[in-house]
């Protein structure tokens, strides 16, 4: 299916189409094709109505032409009272309807369909088809399904039985039930599957060839770039909370990294003021340190001496009460119980 409309080249053989060989990089016979694959392929984030105009732009049609467009195709196919609505919450058949819709916006000679009626109730199943149906009849648009159900398939002016990649008959439904004799095309269909079973199994295998070859690396593209840019931009103001956090949180977590740059740096100035000062004079009096037991025969001399620093820091920035005093030397104390050491060092100031 993606080989005839020109999404992917063809691995073995040839296609023609509208008289020629098909080409991926023929865009101008590609607008004459409408493709509709069979899982739902639009964009969630768009309302139905949005992605209509969309893929009316792709399709370059007029666009003094297409709001007319867009209102013709949500009449045709039933889709008026959802226009306004995202995909994602719509029934399969609804979206199916909608699939089809785009499919067909830039009114291409040819519509090629893939499974398209593929987990649909039988309700809108047969709605789909009687679109269909109108299509071809009054439209003359030339459809190519493939399905897997019988009776979709003899709604169809032609079909091809096909299995394993290979095509076992080709005509009118009628002409393939008489040819083997069945009661309906299903038992045809059967019987044409077991015949080319046995002939595949009498058949040697072929050989397994790898392909080994690989894409080329694509490198920087600043269209690719300005086109993920631009998508994440309307998500951002489609999506009010999402684009809230993004800008508070960038907020926030300058906030917090400038504070904590600047508590560091105030920091790092008293430990190397404390460090150089062993006494303090305030208000006429002097401060004298008190000799408090630091270990450091279990720690390593860096841990020993950012302690002492930090300590240091503490009792000399806006901690010069008693209580908080003698906490900081509980604390040192500890420490010095734990380790057993008998280095002195001045840490707690003594008024």
């Amino acid at each position: 299916m993606k080989m005839l409309t020109g999404l992917l080249p063809a691995s073995e053989g040839e296609a023609w189409l509208f008289g020629q060989p098909v080409d991926p990089k023929d865009i101008d016979t590609r607008r004459r094709v409408g493709y509709m694959s069979q899982a739902f392929s639009l964009y969630n984030e768009l309302t139905v109505r949005q992605n209509l105009e969309l893929h009316a732009r792709l399709f370059h049609i007029p666009e003094a032409e297409i709001p007319a467009r867009v209102a013709e195709m949500s009449e045709r196919f039933k889709l008026n009272d959802v226009e306004d609505i995202l995909p994602e919450s719509l029934p399969l058949g609804i979206r199916q309807r909608l699939s089809l819709a785009v499919a067909v916006i830039h009114r291409p000679e040819m519509l090629i369909l893939d499974e398209p009626t593929s987990g649909v109730d039988p309700v809108a199943r047969d709605m789909f088809w009687q679109l269909m149906v109108d299509l071809s009849r009054q439209d003359k648009v030339t459809i190519f399904i493939s399905t897997h159900f019988m009776n979709e398939a003899e709604r169809c002016d032609r079909i091809s039985l096909m299995h394993a990649g290979k095509v076992l008959a080709s005509g009118t439904p009628q002409e393939l039930v008489e040819k083997r004799g069945a009661a309906s095309l299903e038992e045809a269909f059967i019987a044409y599957l077991q015949e080319a079973a046995g002939q595949s199994n009498e058949a040697e295998a072929p050989p397994v060839v790898h392909d080994t070859t690989h894409a080329p690396r694509q490198g920087f593209s600043l269209r690719r770039l300005f086109s993920y840019s631009r998508r994440e931009a309307l998500e951002l103001r489609r999506d009010p909370v999402r684009s809230t956090l993004a800008l508070m949180g960038t907020v926030i977590l300058m906030l917090i990294m400038g504070y904590a740059s600047v508590w560091m740096w105030k920091t790092c100035a008293l430990l190397c003021s404390t460090a150089t000062r062993p006494s303090v004079a305030r208000r006429g009096r002097s401060i004298s340190p008190v000799p408090v037991t630091l270990s450091n025969s279990r720690r390593s001399p860096v841990m020993t001496s950012l302690i002492v620093g930090c300590v240091r820091a503490i009792s000399r920035w806006r901690l010069r009460s008693r209580p908080i005093s003698g906490a900081i030397s509980r604390v040192v104390r500890l420490w010095n119980s734990a380790s057993g050491s008998t280095e002195r060092c001045p840490v707690v100031p003594k008024r």
